[in-house]
């Protein structure tokens, strides 16, 4: 445990001086199969939950704003930062996506859009889409559940050291995110670096 807050701790720092290096860097998907993938479960779950319970997990994919012009990533991968609807994306020319980052509004109605796209990312890249409605319910449910019992289980690492790793299980693959804190602002990420 205390190697990867390390290994975080130094990409955090080298990110700030701009003198980032990894040893690989793996894209988490392309632009249009992600978000378009995003929006298909967050648009479902909006209609199947959230008009229900009267929150706003719905997402845009046309809502797109540059955030940062084209600059060399922590592998050395030039990317250009887009807000996708509230997901902060790196995106090359090739439109292949490296680093997600979403800020969880600690709003109790707002904070719901943002944990509803980190429940997407973690669909989109760890499921096949559900063959029903009910099944697309259930998915919600439980991805949910997880998310509460990751906040629960990381409090005290995100008190103590600011960052909290999650690990999930899904039907594809083994996906590690983490949180942060900075100014009291939650916010979640998601990459795939690779170091010796």
């Amino acid at each position: 445990m205390k190697k990867r807050y390390f290994l975080l701790l130094l990409v955090l720092i080298l990110s700030v001086i701009s003198s980032a290096h990894a040893d690989y860097m793996e894209p988490v998907g392309t632009a249009e199969d992600l978000f378009g993938r995003i929006a298909v479960y967050c648009n479902n779950w909006q209609r199947l939950v959230g008009d229900t319970f009267g929150f706003d997990i719905s997402y845009d994919p046309d809502n797109i704003t540059m955030t940062r012009s084209e600059y060399a990533s922590y592998g050395g991968i030039m990317v250009t930062s887009f807000d996708c609807d509230g997901i902060i994306a790196d995106v090359d020319d090739d439109l292949n996506v490296y680093d997600l980052f979403i800020p969880i509004d600690s709003d109790s109605k707002k904070q719901y859009a943002g944990i509803g796209r980190v429940l997407a990312v973690i669909a989109a890249n760890g499921y096949d889409f559900p063959d029903s409605d009910d099944d697309m319910t259930t998915m919600f449910m439980a991805l949910f559940t997880k998310y509460l019992d990751a906040l629960e289980t990381g409090e005290n690492d995100l008190v103590e050291n600011g960052i909290a790793f999650w690990t999930v299980e899904t039907e594809k693959k083994g996906m590690e995110f983490y949180f942060t804190r900075i100014d009291g602002k939650l916010y979640f990420s998601y990459n795939k670096i690779t170091f010796e």
